[in-house]
């Protein structure tokens, strides 16, 4: 298992080169910077067409509690792919807040973007 940090966010991955995991990380990371436009990049064209707007992706992130949590600077991640089938990935994060002893559970669901293009993300799941 390796460890990186990238930016304030602690990374422990299962399978540290992973395209798949770098691609849920760079996301992560972009929340945490505040940069909404480059978050909202990353989504699938299916996923940009039901979030609308950079604008709204914000709204959703900071008006939902758990969702909230994965754009805080401080908070810690550990990623795990639970699939990877062709064009289709899942991508679990286990994600810690700053002093909370909680952690909130996130599924990403990747597809490939077509022609082997860059992954993207489909959408996210909180693990109940």
């Amino acid at each position: 298992q390796g460890r990186a940090t990238l930016k304030s966010l602690q990374c422990d991955s299962t399978t540290k080169n992973s395209m798949t995991i770098q691609h849920v990380e760079n996301q992560i990371a972009a929340l945490q910077r505040g940069d909404y436009d480059a978050a909202f990049l990353l989504n699938s064209p299916e996923n940009k067409k039901r979030l609308v707007s950079a604008e709204k992706f914000e709204a959703i992130v900071s008006g939902w509690t758990s969702f909230k949590v994965l754009s805080f600077p401080q908070t810690s991640c550990e990623y795990r792919e639970v699939q990877v089938d062709g064009t289709i990935a899942n991508v679990k994060v286990e994600a810690r807040a700053e002093a909370s002893d909680e952690v909130l559970c996130f599924f990403f669901d990747l597809r490939r973007s077509e022609n082997g293009g860059p992954w993207e993300t489909d959408g996210v799941r909180i693990e109940c």
